[in-house]
């Protein structure tokens, strides 16, 4: 797998992933993400209803851990407008993976009609900020945060073309993960360990 890890859409199968990583957020990403204070109940919670017919979650994952994750939200009833928000554990921040979670998460709502995407930002949240204006959007000062408003334009080949190469991408790396655990495992190699 590459180093810088690999993203891919998540299903209701990747429930528990999306509850570890957000158990694993510090306080200040907890709450950059939440907007505020989140204690661990509130993100059991949250976790067992991220996924659903009305999101599209995506996920960082560096050696098969999922370290920071992308979700859209239809706001709107419809498919029109969508809220997006970002988490990335401390460790992995700065490293230009928030940037990869956003484009990739900008093409999954184009492909998906979202014209009109927004996200709150807190005003300490310099990188946030930084990155959703190199992909256009509009910042908005609202108390003590930033909304930050995207005009999505409609999919094309491009947009559909990086999505399918991202699945694919994907579908390999679990492929090759499955078939190192089962070599490992033949050969009486505990990889478990490693995971931790």
């Amino acid at each position: 797998m590459p180093a810088q890890g690999i993203v891919r859409r998540l299903a209701g199968a990747d429930r528990t992933l999306l509850r570890d990583h957000l158990l694993r957020l510090d306080p200040a990403s907890r709450r950059q993400r939440f907007g505020g204070a989140v204690g661990n109940d509130r993100l059991e919670v949250y976790s067992g209803t991220a996924i659903g017919p009305d999101t599209l979650v995506k996920g960082l994952f560096v050696d098969g851990v999922l370290r920071g994750l992308a979700e859209l939200r239809f706001v709107d009833g419809g498919r029109g407008a969508a809220e997006l928000a970002f988490s990335i554990e401390r460790g992995w921040q700065g490293r230009g993976h928030g940037t990869r979670l956003v484009a990739s998460l900008l093409d999954g709502a184009r492909n998906r009609g979202a014209h009109r995407l927004v996200l709150h930002v807190g005003r300490d949240n310099a990188r946030m900020r930084a990155i959703l204006r190199r992909h256009g959007a509009v910042l908005a000062f609202e108390g003590s945060e930033i909304v930050a408003e995207i005009r999505s334009p409609a999919a094309d080949a491009a947009s559909q073309s990086r999505e399918r190469d991202e699945d694919r991408a994907s579908a390999i790396e679990r492929a090759v993960r499955r078939g190192l655990y089962a070599l490992a495992s033949g050969a009486g190699v505990d990889l478990s360990l490693r995971a931790a």
